[in-house]
Order: C-alpha cells, then structure tokens, then sequence
C-alpha cells in the first residue's frame, strides 16, 4: 500500500502530536515492523481526526485495518475496526461508518465475545441510525440490551440502555423511550449510583415529555436537582437545573420555570462563569416573559447582550440580540427592538454571513413594521429574499417570501402580494410533482426546478423575467387534473411512459383483480362499476392485451376509492388535482384513488378514470398532448402512444425454443395440486406434441417457471396429427390432471383418449380407444361439470363436425375407462381442420375455421345441461374504425385455432397461413372480440397451441420456415 501523504492544503501548522504520530509511522514502515506500522497508522488517524485532516485520517485507519487483517490478529483487527467506523462517521461516510461496525460485530459474534458483541452493537446502532437504517438501529440495540441484562454489567446495560432510549426516541416510540430509561433509573437507584441516576432522571424527564406525559416529566427532573443539589455537582446541576425550567415551562408552570431559571443564573453567576451566565439569561428572560415579568425580562436579556459583548462571542451575541428584540418587541418598545435587530443584522453582514443575515433582515422587516416604517420594512424583507434566492436556501426562502407578503399587504401593494403569493404557490408545487427530486437523494434548488419544469412541458424559459416565469408555471399547474408526480430524466426531460416499470418492475402478471368502495362517492355503485369496467375494459384491449380484469368484492391488486384530503393531500379542494394513483413499484402498488370536491356528473371525468389506471398499471406521464397520460387536459380515449408505451413494459417475450420439434399445432394444458396463498405456484404448464414429418410418437415436457423440462416419449402413443389437451379435477381438495385425446396414424383411424394424475407419478397409462368412431385429424376436448366433451371433424371428406361426451362419476380415477355418448355432427357448421374446445363462464365453447375454401374463424357455445343447443355459429370479427367510418372486419386462419381462458375473457391464437407467418391473438369477452393483434417476434408455420400458467399468457408453436431450427418448437410468454 503507498505510504500516506504527509502534506494536505491546511491553514494551520501541525501539531506536536499529529508531527509525532507520522514519524513513528515512518520509523515503523522503514523497519518493515508491520504490526508497529499499523499501531501506529490507527493512533495516526485519530491525530488526524483531531486536526481536522478528515482524508489523512481515513486513508490511515483503512491501511491498518488491512494490515491487521494480513496478519490474522483477531483482537488488533477489531480495535482498528472499531477507529476506522468512527473515522467514518466523523467523515459524514454513514455507510462506510455501518459496514466497518458490522464487521466489527460479527467478528465478535464469531468469536463468542459477548461483551464485545454488546458494546459493538450498541455503537453499530448510532451508524445505523446516521445512515437512515433507524429500524435497523432499534433491533441491534435492543440485543445489545438483552446481552448486557444477561451478563449482568451495570455500568454496560445503563449504557446500552441510554443508546436504546435515544433510537426509540429517533424513532418517536416515545412510551419504548420512556421504558427503557426507567430500567436505567431503576438500575441506577438499586446500584446506589447518585450521579448516574441523576443524569438519568433528567434525560427520563425529556422522554416522558415527548410522550405527553408532562406531570410525570416535571417529577423526574425536579428528583434530578434535588439530587444534584445534594451531590454539589455544579456543572450537574445547572444542566438538571435548565431541563427542569424547560419540563416547568412546557407545563406552563411559568413562575417555577422562572424560579428555576433564575437559580441556574444565579449559580453560573456564583462560579463566575460568564459564557454560562449569558446563556442562562438569555433563557430566564423567555420564562420571565411568559410569567408576565416583562421588565424583568427585559433586564435579563439586556444583561446578558452586554456580557456577550465583553466575551466578543459573535454567536452568543447574535443569540441574545435576537431575544432582546423580541423582548422589546413584546413590551411594546418597537424602536428598541429595531434598534437591537438591525445591531445583529449589521454583525451578521460584517462577518460575511449571508444566511444569519437574510434571517435577521425578515425579523427586523417586522420589527419596522410595528414601528410604523412601512418603506423600510419592504426593503429590508426585498433583500432578504434576494439574499435567499442568491443562497438557494429553499426553507428560508418561502419563510422571506411569506414575510414579504405581509410587508406588501401592510403597504397597500395589492399586485405585488398576488405576485408573491403565486411564487410561494409554485414554490410548494414544484417539489410536490418531483421537480426538485436529484439523483441519489439530492435535491434541486428551485431556480433548477424552475428550469426543468420549463423543459419537461416546453413552456417559459431563462429568456423572460422570472415573474413571468413563475406566471406561466403557475397557469399550467392550475390546469392539471393528476396528483402522481413526473418521472423525469437527469437532464430535467419527462422519462418514457414506461420508465420504472420493466419486467422487474411492472406487474408481475396481467391476471389482475379490482375492487372498490362507493363510500364517499355521491354515486349510485352501479354507475361507478359500469364507468370503472368500461376503463378497465379498455385497458384489457390494448395490444398486446397483457391484463385481464377480474372483479371482486374487495382486497383486489386494484383498489379504487373516493375521497377528500384523507385520501390525498391534494384532494378536497375544488380546482385542483381530481385523481392519482401509485404505480407497481411502489409500496402502495395498485391503489387508485378520486377526488369528491368537484362537481363530476355523472363522477369522475372518463379521461381521468382512464389516465390514472395507466398510472395504476406502470405508466407515468406524458409530454405528448393525445396521450391519455398527458396530465393537464383529460383526453378521452387511449392513443397510439399510450399502447406502445404498455407494449414495452408488457410486450411478449422473444420467442425461444422449448423442446421437441414438430409440424402440427401441439397442445397446452396446466395441472397438478392447488396454489396456497403465500407459496410459488404449485402446478405446472405441460407441452404434448406429435413428432415432426414422419416421426408420429407423441412426446410431452412441463414448464415450472425455470425452463422446460426435458422432452420424454409417451409410450406407445402414435398420431397423425397433434394431440388435444385439457384440465379435469381429480380429487377433493382441488387436485388436477391431465386429459388427452388424439387420432390415430396411418392406416388407424381411431380417436384414443388418456388421463395422468401427474403429482402421483409421471407414466401415462395405455391409451383406451374410442368406441365406435373414426377420424384422421386432430380432436378437441374440454371438460365441463362432471363431462368430458370431444368435437372432432368426420373422416376422410365429411367436413361436419361432431361430437360427444362421457360422464366422470364420483368413482372414476384418472387413468379408468369411459363410456361415451355420440351426438353426432354440430348443424350447419364444418371445417377442414381440428377445431378446439373450451370451457368459459360454465358453457362449452367451440372454435373452428371454415370448411376447404373458406378461411374464416367460426365459434358456438352450448350451456352446461344436456338439453342445451349449440348456437348458431358466428364469424369471429371485430369493429375496425377509420376516418370514414367504422366496419367488421374478420380474421382468416388455415389451420385450426387454439384458446384458453385468461381472467374474464378468451384468448384466441391462430396462425393464418403461408402467406402470412405471424401468430395472431384476439380476445372475447362473450359480447364482443377485440382486434387481432401479433405475437411480437414469433413466426411459424403451424397453428399455435395458446394456455395460461401463473397468470402468464404462452403461446407454443413451431418456429417461421427461414429460422434456424425453425422447425423446432418455440414459445412466448405475456406476463
């Protein structure tokens, strides 16, 4: 390691110490004595701390904790640990700070050093507590008490005792507080150790004040001054002494909190002690006040400004000039409280002290004002606030401002008030929608805020005067109707809609439930579904159609509710914002919420309905004026910009191989035991399919999240064309297993159905055949009730389509025969391909394309009782709107397609043909289909196989002809 530099720019020369502390790091380093060398690079650090040399300090603590980690001394290491988190803690490196004190820690936990343990924890604490970790500081602390309390040591348990107290009261667990110092107390009192348990009452005295319990504070400290008084401890008892006046005073016992007050003076005065005396004085003076001793007060402030004079302490005096005014100003001596004010704002401008001087110019604008110097008091509140703008000083700024307005209402300016007044407003907006959020914590100043607001909506500029500015900020923010803040980029631009909201960030899933409480709304609860599903709705269409809505009535992942500001800070003022939302990456993820103030009939405004599910759903603001997420003017609808904003947080997942290859549609279906709350999903998504070209096996393969699993041959199974799958229960406690049924190869012409429990083992039984039918192409089959239902086109060139169910009893096992009854061929409908079947919303669903010729995509649905009929079948087509008009379009497909159930609606995939080799989707909500929509990236040349797992969306199928392994099975996923 290179040596430490021994020169650093500084303004003072070195002391012995620290001149003494280098050379024997240099003697040490020259001997090659490593374990001198690193003695003495920690008693370095602490010298170099001590001078102000915070680099020098770090670096050399740093090289002695490596060189006592080289040398394996576990005690040395622990010491030099234990310097170097107090380096970096006095270096304002928090997180340095905490690392090297929990290294500290969990060596002496690995060693079984319960002392050490409990001393570095409770140090460990106050690291965490500097660096933000306040919970964490609390629980380390709270062992270093049970370690102490375990081995008995009282001076280490009131210690870790006092450190627990003051995380509690970091923490505001101000009764935990309190619990924790009486404990010191009681140790204290029981142990006979007077001064301890005198500092201690004084510090139970502040606690049980923070926890209101203010009778009980007063007690406590005035048992601390007796016993101070008794002790003699001068130093002691003016501290107790001060905090039992503060304890009076809060209680508004003002007389004994000036009695107390003055015997503090009077001792300090006794001692001769003169810094302590001017303090004390200072303070007796605001008791004095409140007691109605205003000359009294008066005197003792003005003593002590005279004896910060004499000390030429520039801070006590400013201090006590501060009272003074103020004392003169409550007695009604306005000229003297000018005169006192102006004397520290002329201290703080001589010493170069621009903010204490922007302070005292605001108070003495007041003090000028009682006095009747209108003119004067405006301009010394001007300067201020030119000083505070100049300082960036945002707190003391709105503070200057605030003031400003009433010097300027006191004047009669009635234009300039409203001026001010705007600037304030923007002041506190700005923050709010996260213009003056930086990176890494930091904070913007408002002249930076400004600007990034001004290029976020391309408005205002440096170019005009900042009034102007600030009136062209503050007209924009009236108009906005969302109280989400924007995501903007380092550069002050508005971050893409879908920033924040990736994969890893977004909605792990579309399968989202909603729900909502009418309260607080005026609202019928009919109408506020009806507008609520009608949003939803539209969300649910946009391509891809990732989400799918399901109702419930209450605790969905989307939790809608009306309100005022109880609900947001924002809300319940006529005018302002009308609804926000948080977004997935949030704690509060899904909650969706609507201002009641202003008058919406018939409710909230359909664009702000739409604009805050976007947020809801991952999508933050936009610049562009047609998006629905633009939040300043409620659009009506979702626009182009908005769907590829969702599509690039929600989009389909590159296609990739899974197993096997094929040439024809294969088949998807989920089983195996239930999902609990709270556990990974428990089923599995399995693939079957026919071999490719002339391999007619049928393999199968599962997916559990990870991968699929590899491909395994279904003993003796053989078919022409590719399986059919669906999910039947198969026990009681919401068990379920596979259902497959396929044609058979070549010269057999028979339709073979199977079943497998998969979570009682992994080998298919023989296939049983159907009785008395023959086909040669794919089946389809779907279970409704206590049935199983097959539709499958006739054989050879019957193009009707027919079908049949078997009834599953209470008896039937997976894996048991089936007795069959044939219905025969569906009227007026047929194909020239396997159709599919589906159960959805307790009816069974058939979809199918057109007999030879015919391209179109057709569907029926039949109740769940034997009487039902099939209706008549239906196009599968969706409005298309133009400029011109709207019209039905349909979708084409020459191969059968395949659907499953996702939320409330159907998914169907379909592959139109050679001509086109995208895979295409289309939802169904038994009303209405929405427009077809392509699986992003997935070419292919065979009908797809569509199903869903973990409320993800797959779409399985070969890949497009001029892929590499095209031939091969590939998947997608939505979610």
């Amino acid at each position: 390691m290179a040596p430490i530099p021994h020169r650093m720019e500084r303004g003072m020369p070195d002391s012995q110490e620290l001149i003494e502390a280098r050379q024997r790091v240099d003697v040490a380093r020259a001997a090659g004595d490593r374990p001198a060398l690193a003695y003495a690079l920690v008693v370095l650090g602490a010298h170099a701390q001590n001078a102000g040399l915070l680099p020098e300090a770090v670096a050399a603590t740093e090289e002695a904790v490596a060189i006592y980690r080289d040398l394996g001394d576990e005690a040395q290491l622990v010491w030099a640990l234990e310097n170097l988190a107090a380096r970096y803690s006095f270096a304002s490196m928090n997180d340095q700070a905490v690392a090297a004190g929990q290294e500290r820690a969990d060596r002496y936990r690995t060693s079984g050093n319960r002392a050490g343990l409990a001393n570095a924890l409770v140090v460990l604490g106050a690291y965490l507590q500097n660096a933000g970790r306040v919970p964490e500081a609390v629980a380390v602390t709270e062992e270093a008490v049970a370690i102490d309390r375990e081995l008995g040591d009282v001076s280490q348990v009131t210690w870790a005792l006092e450190n627990l107290a003051s995380r509690y009261a970091f923490a505001a667990r101000y009764e935990q507080a309190v619990a924790a110092t009486q404990e010191r107390v009681d140790r204290f009192r029981v142990a006979g150790i007077q001064a301890g348990l005198a500092s201690a009452l004084v510090t139970l005295g502040a606690y049980l004040q923070n926890a209101g319990r203010v009778s009980d504070a007063v007690t406590a400290t005035e048992e601390a001054v007796a016993i101070g008084r008794e002790l003699g401890d001068e130093a002691q008892l003016s501290w107790a002494l001060e905090n039992l006046a503060a304890r009076y005073s809060f209680a508004s016992m003002n007389d004994k909190a000036a009695a107390a007050g003055q015997e503090r003076a009077d001792r300090l005065r006794a001692a001769g002690n003169r810094p302590g005396l001017a303090s004390a004085l200072v303070t007796l003076g605001a008791y004095l006040q409140n007691a109605g001793r205003v000359p009294d007060a008066v005197a003792a402030t003005e003593e002590a400004v005279a004896i910060g004079r004499e000390l030429g302490d520039e801070g006590q005096l400013s201090w006590a000039l501060e009272n003074m005014a103020s004392r003169y100003s409550f007695a009604g001596r306005h000229a003297q409280a000018v005169a006192a004010e102006q004397e520290r704002a002329d201290r703080f401008r001589a010493a170069g002290n621009r903010p204490g001087l922007a302070s005292a110019l605001v108070t003495l604008g007041a003090y000028l004002q009682n006095a009747g110097r209108l003119q004067d008091a405006v301009a010394v509140t001007e300067e201020a606030v030119a000083i505070d703008r100049d300082l960036a000083d945002e707190v003391q700024l709105l503070w200057a401002l605030e003031n400003l307005t009433y010097r300027y209402s006191a004047a009669g300016r009635a234009e300039a008030v409203q001026s001010v007044t705007t600037e304030i407003a923007v002041h506190r907006w700005l923050p709010r929608f996260g213009y003056t959020t930086g990176p890494e914590g930091g904070a913007y100043t408002f002249a930076q805020a400004l600007a990034r607001f001004e290029k976020a909506w391309t408005i205002g500029g440096p170019h005009l005067l900042l009034p102007e500015r600030i009136a062209l900020v503050a007209a924009k923010a009236d108009r906005r109707f969302c109280g989400v803040p924007d995501s903007l980029d380092a550069e002050g631009g508005l971050r893409p809609m879908s920033y924040g909201a990736s994969s890893a960030g977004g909605w792990p899933r579309g399968g989202l439930t909603w729900s909502f409480d009418p309260s607080g709304s005026t609202m019928p609860p009919q109408q506020i579904q009806d507008q609520l599903t009608a949003a939803l709705d539209a969300w649910a269409r946009v391509p891809p159609g990732f989400f799918a809505f399901t109702r419930v009535p209450s605790g969905g992942d989307l939790t809608i509710r009306f309100g005022g500001s109880d609900l947001n800070g924002d809300f319940g003022k006529p005018g302002g914002v009308n609804g926000a939302a948080y977004l997935p990456t949030d704690p509060e993820a899904g909650r969706i919420m609507f201002d009641v103030a202003d008058p919406w009939p018939p409710g909230p405004p359909p664009g702000v309905v739409l604009h805050e599910i976007g947020h809801a759903l991952g999508l933050t603001h936009s610049g562009d004026p047609r998006s629905i997420m633009y939040p300043y003017a409620p659009n009506t609808g979702i626009d182009t910009v908005d769907e590829e904003a969702l599509g690039t947080i929600y989009g389909w997942s590159v296609p990739q191989p899974a197993v096997g290859a094929t040439s024809h549609r294969p088949a998807l279906a989920r089983a195996g035991r239930p999902t609990f709350v709270g556990e990974p999903t428990a089923d599995r998504l399995y693939l079957a399919w026919r071999g490719l070209g002339g391999d007619r096996r049928i393999y199968w393969s599962s997916y559990d999240g990870s991968g699929w699993s590899p491909a395994e041959q279904i003993m003796g199974y053989f078919s022409s064309h590719g399986p059919a799958m669906t999910t039947i229960s198969a026990g009681q406690n919401g068990e379920t297993a596979l259902f497959m049924a396929h044609n058979g190869g070549l010269d057999d012409n028979a339709l073979y159905y199977s079943s497998l429990q998969v979570d009682a083992g992994h080998v298919w039984p023989e296939r049983l055949p159907v009785e008395g039918l023959s086909i040669n192409s794919g089946p389809a089959v779907a279970a409704l009730g206590n049935r199983i239902y097959l539709a499958y086109k006739g054989l050879e060139d019957d193009q009707r389509i027919h079908w049949s169910y078997a009834v599953v009893d209470g008896l039937w096992h997976p894996g048991d025969p089936l007795t069959w009854t044939h219905k025969g061929p569906i009227r007026g409908v047929g194909t020239s391909e396997g159709p599919f079947l589906l159960n959805f919303r307790n009816r069974l669903h058939l979809f199918w394309k057109g007999v030879e010729g015919d391209t179109a995509v057709y569907y029926s649905s039949r109740g769940p009782d034997l009487d039902s009929l099939w209706q008549a079948q239906r196009k599968v087509q969706y409005v298309e709107a133009e400029t011109s008009g709207e019209t039905w379009a349909e979708i084409h497909s020459n191969h059968g397609p395949s659907a499953a159930v996702r939320g409330d609606r159907v998914v169907l995939a379909w592959w139109p043909g050679p001509e086109d080799v995208a895979l295409y989707t289309s939802r169904f909500n038994t009303a209405e289909w929405t427009g077809q929509v392509p699986v992003r990236g997935f070419g292919s040349s065979a009908g797809p196989a569509v199903g869903v797992w973990d409320d993800r969306l797959f779409v399985v199928s070969t890949g497009a002809p001029w892929w590499v392994g095209g031939e091969r099975i590939f998947y997608s996923r939505l979610g």
